[in-house]
């Protein structure tokens, strides 16, 4: 039974608030660490998921924890704000069972936690995963922001909606939807709907 959260996020707004929502939602936290070295040099595995951000502060990165939780066989979600795709495709690399992207929504995190709480395993977690990393559907990974636009966009949401619920502007939206035709290599919404319909 997924109960048991341990939280390792360094920055104290991100964490309290994650905490706040994890909490309403019937689950325990049973830990939280502000950096890689603090959970690594006294880790207690007594949980159930971990939610890791991948940029700490320290030496160490998220990463690095996550290879260490993977040899337990844990599963952990990966929590971030930062959207190059050098660092995406090392993530990705670690097969985590989902990912949030700050700001991240009460909703977003419910719906990770469920997923995993219905043992739905970590690679078909999202089939919009495969993106994240080198893929033969575009010229080049996507971001986790750009999937988010993605996503949106299949559902038919206009910039100004996907804007609302990314907290993003609309021209941060247009510049998201433009470099999606460009990795797609389409020129239009339309064509963008095909090609990812074809997919799956």
């Amino acid at each position: 039974m997924l109960n048991k959260v341990i939280i390792i996020e360094d920055e104290m707004f991100a964490l309290m608030h994650l905490k706040k929502i994890i909490s309403s939602l019937g689950y325990t936290v049973v830990e939280t660490y502000y950096n890689a070295e603090d959970f690594l040099n006294e880790p207690n595995w007594n949980f159930d998921v971990a939610i890791v951000d991948i940029l700490l502060s320290g030496k160490l990165t998220g990463l690095d924890v996550a290879k260490e939780i993977k040899k337990k066989r844990k599963p952990f979600i990966f929590l971030t704000a930062n959207q190059d795709s050098f660092t995406i495709n090392e993530a990705a690399k670690l097969a985590p069972a989902a990912y949030l992207s700050k700001p991240f929504q009460n909703a977003e995190v419910e719906a990770a936690l469920i997923m995993l709480k219905l043992k739905i395993k970590p690679n078909n977690l999202d089939p919009y995963f495969v993106f994240l990393s080198q893929n033969e559907h575009t010229i080049a990974p996507l971001t986790i922001r750009e999937v988010d636009v993605l996503k949106n966009l299949i559902e038919n949401s206009s910039t100004e909606i996907i804007a609302e619920k990314l907290f993003i502007s609309k021209n941060t939206v247009k510049t998201h939807i433009r470099n999606l035709y460009l990795k797609f290599t389409i020129k239009n919404k339309e064509e963008l709907l095909e090609k990812v319909k074809n997919i799956f």
